[in-house]
């Protein structure tokens, strides 16, 4: 949930439940159930989400009422953390326009591609790519990681 941090959307500092919530004064009900909806489509699973609406103390959008949605892992061995946040950034996008951004006061406007480590996420979310395509992006890259780093292992895959 830290990516949440390059973009105008709160990862929840400020309340009781910092990355669990991701809040921003524009969201309203309509993202959890979205949200839900596409993940479904994804076949990602391991986590659901709720309406949540909070008055963060600190940080971003302190003393606001922020709406957004509390995020459940459900099933740990299947969760699938970048993906679903993919999912929250193009969910996000699609329902907010313009009141989503990348920027908020204080840092730069390319703070989310230093997190993610380039701008494949946030041009693919501009750009209206699903959350299928952006995750596609990388899976060569990986997929060659993986293989590098069998030589590597001290315990076979599955093993500790």
């Amino acid at each position: 949930m830290c990516l949440f941090e390059g973009t105008n959307l709160s990862e929840g500092r400020g309340t009781t439940r910092p990355f669990e919530l991701i809040t921003a004064p524009y969201i309203d009900y309509r993202w959890a159930d979205t949200l839900d909806a596409e993940l479904a489509a994804n076949g990602v699973r391991g986590t659901r989400f709720r309406e949540e609406y909070v008055l963060p103390t600190f940080d971003k959008y302190a003393n606001t009422v922020c709406g957004g949605l509390q995020c459940y892992i459900t099933d740990h061995d299947c969760f699938d953390a970048i993906t679903t946040a993919v999912a929250m950034l193009v969910t996000a996008r699609r329902l907010y326009g313009d009141d989503f951004g990348w920027q908020y006061p204080g840092r730069d406007a390319i703070w989310v591609d230093r997190l993610s480590g380039s701008d494949w996420i946030r041009t693919s979310v501009d750009a209206g790519k699903s959350t299928a395509e952006i995750v596609a992006g990388w899976q060569a890259e990986l997929d060659e990681f993986a293989r590098l780093r069998t030589e590597y292992l001290i315990y076979p895959e599955g093993e500790s």
